[in-house]
């Protein structure tokens, strides 16, 4: 049944047909998304972090929901919890969930790396990191008690058809090291996400991508893992019917930091995201303004043009080859600037709490401001009048002719 699906939906995308949810909010909209305007966050792993595709399944989300922010906060490799082989070497969820920004609708959607990698399951009632019920019941109560004002999601992992670590077969039905399938972190996820109230959009049940279907592959996940753009533009349309059905929350949290962590960070899974750190909010600066980095022997940066107050991706699109070693910067025309940093030391972490300025100062243009002195004509001499401002500028101006003799 599900190879026929995915024939199905391959001959819908062969014949420029798009999933119905994200058709009908890109044809103008029949119907307006509660979400629009609203702050979201997505948390994940590679999928998130866009491998394989060049456009990501929040990208299509943003278009057909309008979200007014996107925060990404993809990790390649990333697991949830640290008992995986990668150990806390690829940033898991358990190491970082305490980063994730408040927004109206914060999405998680990983667990994948949890079975490829192996993470024990452990007990229900655990707590311990290094399990994934564990990890669990330490994330989502934190999650829940941090966020009241946000509306939490989990996404549970796709069918996938890639080498398992320490299998011979490559298919998710079969047993990892630590004698699980991913249908059994699946299960997991949605037991715990229960007990703690925390609404679940199922792909792995839903979405009828096959990865064992060489033309489903083909078309959508070439690796049998990553999704291109083709299949992140499926998946989206899944999450938006799901999404669209939920009421957001009343009240909009306030961001709690300028800075966040971006996505699509490296193309190479042993680096921290957290050594990579992008302004929120942009700062509208007037030409001529001077920006000088702190301590540029520890940080490099760049600044961006960008076309509003928010861009959250900035740091997501921002390529390796451009970072700049130099110490200022000057704003050559009015408008937009977002700013990108990262830590020389690739290990080092971003204190998020931290405000821009302790990043960056900024001189904006001096604007002289005049006092007037006047000295009036004489008889053989012009009046005229100075001005000086306080940085010293002076000049002279509004002569008045000489008054000459008047004799009595």
């Amino acid at each position: 049944m599900k190879r026929i699906l995915s024939m199905l939906l391959a001959v819908m995308m062969l014949v420029g047909l798009v999933p119905t949810a994200v058709l009908a909010s890109e044809s103008g909209g029949a119907e307006k998304s509660p979400w629009s305007g609203k702050s979201a966050v997505f948390v994940g792993d590679s999928i998130t972090a866009g491998s394989g595709t060049t456009k990501i399944y929040y990208e299509y989300l943003k278009e057909a929901l309008g979200f007014g922010s996107v925060t990404a906060m993809g990790v390649a490799g990333s697991c949830i919890s640290n008992g995986s082989d990668y150990g806390d070497s690829n940033s898991p969820l358990i190491g970082r969930y305490k980063t994730i920004p408040s927004a109206s609708y914060i999405q998680i959607f990983m667990g994948t790396n949890d079975f490829g990698h192996a993470t024990p399951i452990g007990a229900q009632e655990d707590t311990q990191s290094t399990t994934f019920y564990g990890a669990l019941n330490t994330i989502i109560p934190y999650l829940l008690e941090a966020h009241k004002n946000s509306k939490i999601v989990f996404v549970t992992p796709l069918h996938r058809n890639k080498q398992s670590s320490g299998n011979t077969s490559a298919y998710d039905n079969v047993s990892n090291k630590s004698g699980h399938t991913l249908e059994d972190y699946v299960e997991v996820l949605k037991e715990v996400c229960d007990k703690y109230g925390v609404t679940v959009i199922d792909l792995y049940t839903e979405c009828t991508l096959d990865p064992t279907d060489a033309e489903t592959c083909t078309i959508y996940m070439p690796d049998g893992l990553h999704p291109n753009s083709a299949g992140h533009e499926v998946i989206a349309g899944i999450m938006e019917s799901h999404i669209r059905a939920i009421t957001p929350p009343e009240k909009a949290p306030e961001p709690e930091t300028e800075l966040i962590h971006g996505n699509k960070f490296t193309s190479s899974i042993n680096q921290y995201q957290q050594n990579r750190a992008s302004s929120r909010i942009n700062l509208y600066l007037e030409a001529g303004t001077k920006i000088t980095l702190k301590n540029p022997e520890i940080f490099q940066w760049a600044c961006t043009k960008t076309d509003g107050e928010t861009s959250s991706n900035n740091l997501g699109y921002f390529p390796d080859s451009s970072w700049s070693d130099k110490e200022t910067a000057v704003v050559e025309a009015n408008g937009w600037v977002g700013f990108v940093f990262k830590y020389r030391n690739e290990t080092q972490v971003f204190d998020l709490t931290k405000p821009l300025s302790d990043y960056i100062t900024i001189e904006t243009p001096h604007s002289h401001t005049y006092t007037t002195v006047v000295t009036t004509p004489t008889c053989t001499d012009q009046g005229y009048t100075t001005y000086t401002c306080a940085c010293g500028e002076s000049y002279v101006n509004d002569y008045v002719d000489a008054t000459g003799h008047s004799y009595v």
